[in-house]
């Protein structure tokens, strides 16, 4: 686990990432503030209001419909190139972040006695009388029968994971 993550190691997983998303939104807003032109930014989206209501107030002239949706789409094209340079330059630290963050939030294991679904999807179209089995390792119990979706190729397991007891020779 990286040094950054440890004193975030005894929290729920919801709140210490609920900590991290928050930390990083006010972040990125401040790199986003200083890394961007926010007056023309400001300005462009003045432009768009004024195409959107140009739409509604002359809804009855084709020509000045035409106009207006001509200049939305490149008030949206203008806005996505002011926004395009900070984004890029979030997007390396955030690449790294996220390098760090998948170890430690991305995956967990089945909670014990919880019921879950095991589904595989064949390549060859299977029926109803291809004999399947589900071979579960110790600590894993599966519940039910294979259930075979024909039409699309998948058959399904319940598992449950259990306790397994080891008694010390």
């Amino acid at each position: 686990m990286p040094l950054v993550l440890r004193p975030l190691a005894s929290w729920d997983a919801m709140w210490s990432l609920l900590a991290i998303s928050v930390f990083l939104g006010i972040g990125m807003l401040w790199v986003f503030g200083r890394m961007s032109n926010q007056k023309e930014i400001r300005r462009t989206r003045n432009r768009l209001k004024a195409s959107l209501m140009e739409l509604r107030l002359f809804g009855d002239e084709p020509a000045l419909v035409f106009r207006a949706q001509r200049d939305l789409l490149t008030g949206n094209g203008r806005l996505l190139a002011l926004t395009l340079r900070p984004a890029l330059i979030l997007t390396v630290p955030l690449l790294l972040l996220l390098s760090f963050l998948e170890p430690f939030y991305g995956r967990s294991p089945l909670p014990v006695g919880q019921p879950a679904l095991v589904t595989v999807h064949m390549k060859q179209p299977i029926n109803a009388n291809t004999a399947l089995r589900l071979e579960a390792p110790s600590g894993i119990v599966v519940e039910t029968p294979p259930v075979r979706a024909l039409s699309e190729s998948e058959v399904s397991w319940r598992i449950r994971p259990v306790l397994i007891n080891k008694s010390l020779p």
